[in-house]
């Protein structure tokens, strides 16, 4: 999994005294399920994942009447105790399910302590239906796709990123040929995780084609 600079922005989310449920907002195949992942596993002692597009999960916790019940939901299914402090609870494809959607404006009033990441690949249409939530009743980050900058960590390249993010407005650039060959190779590529791993593994141009044509048909 690839260093995002979107994880700086959730430890400080971690850390922070008046955190509230963050909505992971973003376009598909972004990278949030991972970071996420990644996140989980470098900062708390457990991850609880709930994924309500899988049918069994959504019939599980779809009808969810409070943070108590869903709690309790959860420790049945998954047989894990959640821990304030300790887990990092992930709710992932929120939007299948109303309900899910309606408890999170309660969790910083409930369960204070607990850390609750939610995200969802048809959220902002959801967002922009019926579904509202009061204002200072979550938080939201906002996932893009890897950055150049990223990218060049991505691909091993630091020590260009860490070059070119000192560069000044009309400084002379040192090999301006090979950084404008990696802006060019990044622009073709783009910057969605699985791409940009099938250039890390070497795989070729035909496999970047390949997959790129496979998502575009899938969003």
């Amino acid at each position: 999994m690839f260093e995002r600079n979107l994880e700086k922005e959730l430890k400080t989310w971690k850390d922070s005294p008046i955190r509230k449920v963050l909505i992971l907002r973003g376009a598909r195949q972004v990278g949030k399920t991972s970071v996420v992942r990644k996140f989980a596993e470098e900062n708390f002692d457990q991850l609880v994942e709930i994924n309500l597009e899988q049918k069994e999960q959504r019939q599980w916790f779809d009808g969810v009447m409070s943070v108590v019940d869903f709690a309790t939901r959860v420790e049945l299914y998954l047989s894990k105790k959640i821990t304030d402090g300790r887990t990092l609870l992930f709710i992932d494809e929120v939007q299948e399910s109303s309900s899910v959607l309606g408890l999170l404006r309660f969790f910083a009033e409930m369960r204070p302590g607990l850390h609750v990441i939610v995200a969802g690949s048809l959220l902002e249409a959801k967002m922009r239906g019926k579904w509202r939530v009061p204002v200072g009743r979550v938080e939201y980050i906002y996932m893009y796709p890897l950055t150049f900058f990223e990218y060049l960590t991505a691909t091993g390249q630091s020590q260009w990123r860490t070059y070119a993010e000192k560069l000044k407005m009309g400084e002379k650039i040192i090999g301006s040929e090979k950084l404008k060959k990696l802006f060019l190779e990044y622009m073709l590529v783009g910057g969605l995780p699985e791409v940009v791993d099938s250039i890390v593994k070497r795989q070729g141009v035909g496999a970047v084609k390949e997959i790129q044509e496979r998502l575009q048909t899938g969003l």
